[in-house]
């Protein structure tokens, strides 16, 4: 795709918006430009309007810039835009499931889609690339919240995408040229599936309205009222059954609240903390709660798979998006995290994140039956050659932890997912500690597509038999996983 992309940079100016720094080092051998800060991004919207300037990245950028006619013909959207700042990634995360999320997210998105056309003559083509942009405009209830205009213009890229399955990307080549040509008859198409949209009148979300007069009533003094908006607002979201909402804003409300009756905040967090896991802990700490541990595994997988997905497309997209997110990506270790307990979920275990939830144990732990425990520690973010001293005994404290909380007859197994299987002589590994590193994560990702792949088709995810049967294959079960994916940590020799 990117040498398609590049090609058409060669006639005509192109920008991509990606989300990230690590992202625009994808594109880099085929960029003329790469920009990220404003007063450059503003440059080269200036350069783009004067002429061409052929292909131009930008970074984290979806709103306040204007690409009309030919500084932009073709414009690609590379992955879903997210938080970059640490209080945006904190929230991302902390509302990861939740509706309020999904809609940030699309508005964000269709920020930038309206880049390239700036008037009712203008034509651009708009590349959406991805899983998990894929995943969030295929679903339906998601995509009905994008504005009227945008919706039907998906109608019309879908109907074509239709046209194009299983045919290559440069096979894309001619319908670019529509548009970007003027082809009466797609302008004609296109202007039809527009003709009497019309814009839902703009509105506030409740729980808006109410955080916005918790911030008034504080600015002018009124702590109580603060206080009192904040709690309303945790209710809205509770009556719009968004747990993970309403708990973040439960920390809100807590905040508000402890200008009021300290007390009363700390319990404020602790009922927020029953909601979502992410937000802040009370002062006293929150008891952690023991993992359960699963049944059978194939069972357990298709309880959670049949829960989470309606179809086998659903399960494809979603799974996709999970594998996406565990990457060596320094700026997006949380998500990482989270993904790791995720798929454990997916794959038919238990999983949890004592860690971030207890503020005790690991960064995430799988239960995989017969009293047995993985003990995960997540440092895809490290850079180090090897496993430094602090990542490997971090790993070490956590697995004495698991032991002293699940019994000494408990089988514990240390994991730790580093690019290295070398570990610093200066650390003190566990016993048999394992380590999946850049191979063995790049095997466990392929397994994990043809595992989703094999129960996708024909919706066999909904029979034990079947997903027993390809997890046994794909060596995802509880015996072969270890073994398949995982490889003995490495401790450097004693100097001579």
């Amino acid at each position: 795709m990117r040498a398609l992309v590049r090609s058409i940079a060669d006639e005509h100016n192109v920008v991509v918006l990606v989300p990230s720094k690590r992202q625009a080092e994808v594109w880099a051998p085929e960029a003329n430009l790469t920009v990220s800060k404003a007063d450059d991004i503003t440059a080269a919207v200036a350069r783009l309007t004067r002429g061409r300037v052929g292909l131009v990245v930008i970074i984290n950028r979806y709103d306040g810039i204007d690409l009309p006619d030919e500084a932009c013909r073709l414009l690609v959207i590379d992955s879903l835009p997210f938080a970059y700042n640490g209080l945006e990634r904190r929230e991302a995360v902390a509302l990861r499931d939740s509706d309020a999320m999904v809609t940030r997210q699309l508005q964000r998105l269709e920020q930038g889609m309206g880049r390239g056309v700036r008037s009712r003559d203008d034509r651009c083509v708009v590349l959406l690339l991805g899983e998990q942009l894929i995943q969030l405009l295929s679903h339906p209830a998601y995509s009905d919240r994008l504005s009227g205009a945008t919706h039907a213009q998906l109608d019309v890229s879908r109907v074509v995408a239709s046209r194009l399955e299983g045919k290559t990307a440069e096979e894309l080549r001619p319908v670019i040229a529509q548009v970007i040509g003027n082809d009466v008859g797609f302008r004609k198409l296109t202007r039809q599936k527009l003709t009497g949209v019309t814009y839902s009148p703009a509105s506030v979300s409740e729980t808006a309205a109410h955080l916005r007069s918790a911030y008034n009533h504080a600015v002018a003094g009124r702590p109580r009222e603060a206080a009192g908006q904040a709690q309303t607002a945790v209710e809205a979201a509770r009556n719009d059954r968004d747990a993970a909402l309403a708990g973040w804003l439960g920390e809100t409300y807590a905040t508000y609240l402890h200008a009021v009756d300290p007390l009363a905040a700390q319990q404020a967090l602790t009922d927020a903390g029953r909601l979502n896991n992410a937000v802040l802990k009370p002062r006293a700490g929150v008891e952690y709660n023991r993992i359960t541990p699963p049944s059978y595994q194939a069972q357990q997988a298709v309880d959670y798979l049949t829960a989470r997905y309606s179809t086998g497309q659903e399960l494809t997209l979603g799974l996709a998006v999970v594998l996406a997110d565990i990457d060596w990506d320094a700026t997006r270790t949380p998500e990482a995290e989270a993904s790791l307990a995720d798929l454990g979920r997916h794959l038919g275990f238990t999983a949890q994140m004592p860690e971030r939830d207890f503020k005790i144990g690991s960064d995430v732990l799988w239960s995989v039956g017969s009293h047995t425990y993985w003990v995960i520690e997540a440092k895809t973010g490290s850079k180090t050659a090897a496993i430094g001293k602090h990542d490997i005994n971090q790993l070490a404290g956590s697995t004495n932890w698991c032991r002293t909380e699940y019994g000494t007859d408990a089988t514990v197994v240390p994991i730790i997912v580093h690019q290295s299987h070398i570990i610093s002589r200066e650390g003190t590994p566990p016993p048999s500690a394992r380590v999946i590193n850049v191979q063995k994560l790049k095997g466990l990702k392929a397994a994990v597509y043809q595992f989703m792949r094999a129960v996708a088709d024909g919706d066999r995810y909904r029979t034990p038999a079947e997903v027993e049967k390809q997890l046994t294959e794909f060596k995802l079960n509880t015996t072969g996983f270890i073994e398949a994916f995982t490889q003995l940590g490495y401790r450097e020799p004693l100097s001579p």
